[in-house]
Formats: C-alpha cells, sequence, structure tokens
C-alpha cells in the first residue's frame, strides 16, 4: 500500500487518491456490512439502494482495527483539517442502469442562509470501501456478475480531478456577496455559478479571483459542458474509477463526482467520512 504521505500528495493534486485493503480484511467487512444492512436497513435517496449508519463506537472500532485511523489521521493533518470528527455508514446498491447519483458535489449551500458560516469553513474527506456483495465463492453467480458490475462501462465513481477548487471559489463567492446567492449543488449549478463569478470579474475588472485565473474558469465550464453532454458513457474529461473487492476511494467530497450505474448486479460500500474545519478558513 502506498505510505500515507504519498495518498495526501495526490489528494491534495487531483482531490483523490487509492489504496487497497487485504483479501481477508475485505472478506471480513464485506459480511459485517451485508449483516448490519440486513438487520437495520434503512432507505436512501439513492436509487435502489439501502443502508445503515453505524454509531461512533462501531465507526472507532472499525477504522482501527482496519488500520484506516492512522491514515484518516495523517490525510487530515496533511490536508490541515482540525478537529476531523469520522462519521461510517454502508450502502447496498441493487441491479439498475441508472446512475446511482448524477453529477454534484457536496456540501453545497442549497439555499440554506444558516449554513453558509459552518460550510464555508468545512471540509470533508470520503473513504469509500468497496466490498463484495456475494462473499461467498461457492455461490455460482458471483464471479461474472460481480467482475461485470465492478467493471462496468460506466464504472463506479466518477470524478472531475481539481475541481474542489471551483466549488470552493464559488462557496467563497456566495459567502462573500460576490455573486448573487443561489442554488449550487448539481454540477448544471456549479457551472451557473462559475459563470457569475465571470461575469462579475469581467464587471470589475479583475484578472482572477480566489486565485484562478479567468482562462481557468472558462476551460472549467467547458469542461464540464462535455461532460453533460456526453451522457453516462465514458469521457476523457473526468476519471472513472473501476473498482475490485478491497479497493478504497478517498476523495474531497467538494470535488464534482457521480456514483455510476450497478448495471446488472449489487454493489457494497463501506464509507468513513472524515469532516473537520480548514484551517486556513477559520
Amino acid at each position: 500500500m502506498k505510505n500515507t504521505s504519498q495518498l495526501a500528495l495526490e489528494l491534495q493534486e487531483s482531490d483523490y487518491c487509492t489504496f487497497s485493503l487485504g483479501i481477508f480484511s475485505t472478506w471480513l467487512l464485506s459480511l459485517f456490512c451485508l449483516f448490519c444492512i440486513k438487520i437495520r436497513p434503512r432507505k436512501t435517496s439513492k436509487t435502489n439502494s439501502k443502508y445503515t449508519h453505524f454509531p461512533p463506537f462501531v465507526t472507532y472500532f472499525l477504522s482501527w482495527v482496519f488500520g484506516l485511523k492512522p491514515i484518516i489521521s495523517t490525510i487530515c493533518q496533511k490536508q490541515d483539517i482540525s478537529d476531523c470528527v469520522v462519521n461510517s455508514d454502508t450502502y447496498l446498491s441493487l441491479p439498475s442502469e441508472t446512475d446511482l447519483v448524477g453529477w454534484h458535489r457536496d456540501g453545497a449551500f442549497q439555499l440554506d442562509t444558516e449554513s453558509i458560516k459552518i460550510k464555508i469553513t468545512s471540509q470533508n474527506y470520503k473513504f469509500f470501501i468497496y466490498l463484495n456483495p456475494n462473499p461467498f465463492p461457492f455461490k455460482k453467480e458471483r464471479s461474472s456478475h460481480f467482475q461485470r458490475d465492478i467493471k462496468s462501462k460506466k464504472g463506479a465513481l466518477s470524478l472531475i480531478p481539481c475541481s474542489s477548487r471551483f466549488s470552493r471559489a464559488v462557496d467563497n463567492a456566495i459567502f462573500h456577496k460576490f455573486i448573487p446567492f443561489d442554488r449550487d449543488h448539481s454540477l448544471e449549478d456549479l457551472i451557473s455559478r462559475t459563470r457569475d463569478i465571470l461575469s462579475e470579474m469581467d464587471r470589475k475588472n479583475l484578472l482572477s479571483f480566489f486565485g484562478l485565473e479567468k482562462k481557468e474558469y472558462i476551460k472549467f465550464i467547458n469542461t464540464a459542458n462535455n461532460i453533460l453532454s456526453s451522457g453516462p458513457e465514458l469521457s476523457s474529461f473526468h476519471t472513472t474509477i473501476s473498482v475490485d473487492p478491497g479497493k478504497v476511494v478517498v476523495f474531497n467530497d467538494r470535488a464534482a463526482h457521480r456514483g455510476g450505474a450497478t448495471v446488472d448486479t449489487q454493489r457494497l460500500v463501506l464509507r468513513f467520512i472524515a469532516n473537520g474545519t480548514r484551517l486556513e478558513d477559520k
């Protein structure tokens, strides 16, 4: 596995990084998560999915036993995140040709004026551990169906590298009343808010805003529009991650991302969500 400093550097440069757990750890986590979902299933807005949320003591136990706690702590330290709190849950998504979640970014204001001061300084990093929804090898359907899901043409997770910079620019533009307060959750919303920034930069004859030049905003808008016009298929304008059991994807949830369709089988994911405060924004 990559060392934690290398993971933190990749996360800072690209908004995501990956590593893998061992086979036995993956098998144990798969059994545990399937059991918990079976006894405590909850509905979710994600397409054809159910989940269960873990209490803090379970989160703490899992993160230590499977070696994730030191990784989470180091990444938060390297990214200058303080007061870090970790929550966890697990999702089981059923077969579907529809994306589990469309293009969006997390931490949006969504017209909630009371949340602006909290969200402007908060930072989340999500750890998605892809598990085996059928961990018993003697079941005939495991191999072919599971591999088709994990390595489907749409991939398990898609992300626009470095897009968190534009999310944070939009956050700060709204917070400091540089642009009007409006929706900023979906990728379409993010494009509109970025255009608002460009319009205001032109009006005030600014060459840059929040450390980004005008040409960078224009490039992001063109990239995002190309992604939306390409539909659900693969695109050279974003990164699509195909995963095997035990693959861990860590990403900045302010980056624009999408949960791909499961196609013809199930997908099981254990999530750790590390939330804290960016020291530079305090």
